[in-house]
């Protein structure tokens, strides 16, 4: 298990390839500006930052 940052995970691209690191049991942080709902719920962890802050 690998410790893996997905920057902008929760739109697009950013999805599919949390879901792949999850299914591979990988402990995955996502940071983005919005805590939208992607369905991962408690099995991410999650950072907001804004580029512009």
């Amino acid at each position: 298990m690998k410790k893996v940052l997905v920057m902008g995970g929760n739109h697009f691209f950013g999805i599919k390839l949390v879901q792949v690191l999850l299914d591979h049991r990988h402990d995955v942080t996502i940071l983005n500006r919005e805590n939208l709902d992607d369905g991962f719920g408690e099995r991410v962890k999650r950072i907001k930052c804004d580029r512009h802050n």
